[in-house]
């Protein structure tokens, strides 16, 4: 019932986009060229892009919480060094989006835990609510003209608002979005509110973005205890889903770059079910594949350097058909095995890239935290 609201929404809403486009055109007094209808659209398309992210990164200092950065289409805002910086930075996963990097510096603990989560979880929502603003605005802007005997401002105003209400109408669908490469606002908003696992996920893996991510991860040592016993949990039903695996991941790496004495006993767990019933890498998460490929060290401290290699070649054939994230990981874990010497590859933080995301997150210093370390700690030749 819900997906056929949601759907009838959605189609309303365009349907109504849509009226509202012909009913204005009908009262133009003349035409734009297309390459001024172009260079409009690309004008309006940014605009409305970067409304819908400040909309995120003013909720988010508004309730106490500063940003790192934010990256809107091919421009990069980042802080270095207590100063903000424009960069130009080509991606695609910006392409139709943008992304806002909170940078929380302060302890979460067990009382502040859930007020935390409600922070973020407004912010989130901030976004769409800031696309849906300012299409409504442009909307009732381009009404007030369209009285006005100036015809250029009323032909101006009616393409700019028609493109804002559409972009903004773009927008907030992707923001229903949940798929590995992103989560939608609406999805994190609703899992912000209700999941404990979640929120406890997003906000460790803050640390990737911070200005300082050891001394972030340091404050967050409740959120380890929340990962653990969630990870457990969903062990127990047969839960190897997508936060599964990134839960995993982050507490095995956190382990590997020897932030952590003692491997959690819920990825132990975890680790020797994967290892006996390799079906759940068969999974087309790339974070499944990825896991593939980290337990290689923990296969050898539990079952031997044999037992490892013969994991390892095996993994090698199951993934045959490999990307820049696998054939890293590859190397990686060639290389602990003294199977091959990638010594120089690994010795260069630039040939890290362990996610799709790569492309955003390669610019902040805690994306390469725990395989620097780690790649320093197999640091030898066969």
């Amino acid at each position: 019932m819900k997906s056929f609201l949601k759907v009838f929404l959605i189609v309303a809403v365009g349907a109504s986009l849509g009226i509202f486009a012909y009913l204005g055109y009908t009262t133009l007094p003349r035409e734009l060229s297309w390459p001024v209808a172009l260079a409009l659209f690309f004008i309006v398309y940014m605009f409305g892009l970067s409304v819908h992210e400040l909309g995120h990164f003013i909720a988010f200092y508004l309730q106490g919480i500063p940003c790192r950065g934010i990256f809107i289409f091919f421009l990069l805002f980042i802080k270095r060094n207590h100063r903000w910086r424009l960069e130009i930075r080509w991606n695609l996963i910006t392409l139709f989006g943008g992304v806002v990097f909170p940078d929380y510096d302060n302890t979460i603990d067990e009382n502040n835990f859930t007020e935390v989560r409600k922070a973020f979880a407004r912010a989130v929502l901030w976004g769409p609510i800031a696309s849906v603003l300012i299409a409504v605005l442009s909307a009732l802007a381009f009404v007030f003209t369209s009285g006005l005997s100036n015809g250029i401002a009323q032909v101006l105003t009616y393409y700019s608002s028609v493109y804002l209400a559409f972009i903004a109408f773009f927008i907030v669908l992707l923001s229903m979005l949940e798929n590995e490469a992103a989560i939608g606002d609406f999805p994190a908003y609703r899992y912000f509110r209700r999941d404990d696992f979640f929120s406890a996920l997003q906000l460790k893996q803050s640390y990737i973005y911070a200005s300082k991510p050891l001394k972030y991860r340091n404050q967050t040592e409740y959120l380890s205890v929340v990962l653990d016993h969630g990870i457990q949990e969903r062990v127990e039903r047969q839960d190897y889903s997508l936060f599964t695996y990134e839960a995993v991941h982050q507490r095995l790496m956190h382990y590997l770059s020897g932030d952590l004495n003692e491997l959690p006993q819920s990825v132990e767990i975890v680790v020797k079910e994967l290892y006996a019933h390799r079906m759940h890498f068969h999974s087309r998460l790339e974070i499944a594949k990825v896991l593939a490929f980290r337990i290689v060290p923990i296969v050898d401290e539990l079952y031997g350097k044999m037992v490892a290699e013969d994991y390892y070649r095996a993994a090698i054939v199951r993934f045959v058909k490999r990307d820049k994230v696998l054939e890293y990981l590859r190397k990686q874990q060639a290389h602990y095995l003294k199977l091959e010497d990638h010594s120089e590859f690994l010795s260069n933080k630039d040939n890290i890239t362990t996610t799709m995301l790569h492309p955003v997150l390669k610019f902040f210093e805690g994306y390469t935290l725990d395989d620097e370390r780690f790649n320093r700690r197999i640091a030898h030749t066969p």
